[in-house]
């Protein structure tokens, strides 16, 4: 090993640098919630788009870049962050800066879950589907193909009843 070698491999992360070395491993993410992994500026914007003013958005961010002390403070980010998703097209944006992130995270498998759902401009429970499934495909056949693996998985929210259960299972069958 010659000196610059010597010099590269030193100045190289390591276990001495946990943060930059744990970076740069591939990872597996195996319980991401699409809306959970929503990076924060595009809530805001989706909030914007939906009418919110500026204000309301201000209130938004601090929610969200609020580090949650308490089970019911999560509950009310994923609350506030349910309010903001009320289009397609923040649906396919989330989506798209979600596995872009991945991908910049070094994740190579992802399985991402949401509980699909009617949105106020029409959207419905199997187009909500369609929307992060096309977003996936889309993303995934981008050239050059990134090094991930996607699962996108349908979560049933057991307050809304058996009927909207059978009705996501239905959904998830037929994406399938």
């Amino acid at each position: 090993m010659d000196g610059a070698e010597a010099a590269e491999e030193a100045a190289a992360p390591g276990p001495d640098d946990p943060a930059s070395w744990s970076r740069k491993l591939p990872k597996v993410e195996l319980h991401s919630h699409l809306h959970g992994a929503a990076r924060a500026e595009t809530l805001c914007a989706a909030a914007s788009a939906g009418g919110a003013d500026a204000a309301e958005v201000e209130q938004l961010r601090a929610t969200l870049e609020a580090a949650p002390t308490s089970l019911s403070a999560c509950f009310a980010a994923f609350a506030a962050v349910h309010s903001v998703v009320s289009s397609r097209q923040a649906v396919e944006r989330i989506a798209a800066d979600v596995l872009q992130d991945a991908v910049e995270d070094g994740v190579v498998y992802l399985e991402l879950r949401s509980t699909p759902r009617s949105l106020p401009d029409g959207t419905s429970k199997r187009d909500y589907v369609d929307v992060v499934v096309s977003s996936i495909r889309r993303f995934l056949s981008s050239s050059p193909p990134p090094p991930l693996e996607v699962r996108f998985l349908l979560s049933v929210d057991r307050s809304r009843g058996v009927e909207d259960a059978e009705d996501t299972v239905t959904i998830a069958l037929e994406a399938a």
